[in-house]
């Protein structure tokens, strides 16, 4: 894992939601804002950003990633990913997903050099890409890194909406 990378749990959510709103509207962002668990992304030993996972049966999502700007470009976007890799991996997950309504070729790009390939090109109105990943520690020595949704919860992409109404074009 690259050492300039670290995340850290984060108990007040509010505090992030300025950062997380580069990734996401806020009414959008509000719904699943207390689902799962929020980690800043820290830097170089400064607050970069805030990643949201959220766990779903043998998934973890990555229901929100933002780098503040001037931690983006330096290859910090991967280490993150890679970090929230091996988070999903320590607990069990055998793959990571991500939905995304941002289907630019920049974001799509940054999804496909870190692993992630396309699984459903709609899923709800995101696209949907996933990654599988290797588990090699055994069941007792796992750790839970995505609490499981509450009830209200958003869907997630990681196969919930899988048989939604795709959107007209």
């Amino acid at each position: 894992m690259d050492p300039r990378i670290r995340l850290e749990p984060a108990t007040d959510r509010e505090s992030l939601v300025p950062i997380l709103l580069e990734a996401d509207e806020e009414p959008v962002l509000r719904r699943y804002l207390h689902d799962g668990d929020l980690y800043r992304i820290v830097a170089d030993g400064k607050p970069a950003g805030a990643v949201l996972l959220i766990r779903e049966g043998d998934a973890v999502e990555i229901k929100n990633i933002s780098l503040a700007e001037p931690f983006r470009r330096r290859g910090l976007g991967r280490a993150t990913v890679e970090a929230v890799v091996s988070l999903a991996r320590d607990s069990g997950a055998a793959r990571l997903c991500v939905g995304t309504a941002d289907a630019s070729s920049g974001t799509i790009a940054f999804y496909r050099r870190v692993g992630l390939v396309l699984v459903d090109p709609f899923v709800g109105n995101e696209l949907a890409v996933s990654r599988s990943i290797q588990n090699p520690r055994p069941e007792a020595e796992r750790r839970s890194p995505a609490a499981s949704p509450r009830a209200d919860a958003v869907p997630t992409s990681c196969g919930a909406r899988r048989g939604a109404p795709r959107p007209k074009r």
